[in-house]
């Protein structure tokens, strides 16, 4: 009983350290939380997205984050944890502090008995590809419009 008590007060302790270590091992930013949707772990990546260490996240809120959404919208760990269905790759704004948006690509999943309920949650940023995807996208404009410009002077 204990235990469980020092868990409630002390999120941290109740993840494993080489859970954690684990977990810093993967680039996408994961995150684990409570039946209340608080923050109990977040590896390296998730601590690097939003926060400068990971105290500052731990007992935090995912849903307190600057997300750009519609006026209805149900965060996807919610929505995992209320239902028990896992949510594959679904697209999200997020706005930091200083103002970057970032692409984000969330999945979540539930995580452990029926006693214990988490929910796991990973954020892969997409921000460099679909820049990098922009980025193309107007070479391919210009490399077209220059083709069309050759044609036009050899006929």
């Amino acid at each position: 009983m204990m235990k469980m008590t020092e868990q409630e007060l002390e999120p941290t302790d109740a993840v494993p350290g080489r859970v954690e270590s684990a977990m810093n091992l993967f680039s996408a930013s994961i995150f684990v939380l409570d039946a209340n949707l608080r923050i109990v772990m977040a590896n390296k990546s998730g601590v690097q997205l939003v926060e400068p260490n990971a105290s500052d996240l731990i007992g935090r809120q995912l849903e307190d984050w600057n997300w750009e959404t519609a006026e209805n919208w149900q965060a996807p760990w919610k929505t995992t944890l209320n239902s028990g269905l896992a949510v594959s790759d679904q697209p999200l704004i997020l706005i930091t502090e200083d103002g970057t948006r970032r692409s984000l690509l969330i999945s979540c999943a539930i995580v452990g008995d029926s006693g214990h309920k988490e929910v796991l949650v990973t954020l892969d940023d997409m921000t460099q590809v679909e820049r990098q995807n922009s980025e193309l996208t107007g070479m391919l404009a210009q490399l077209q419009e220059s083709q069309e410009v050759i044609t036009a002077q050899n006929h």
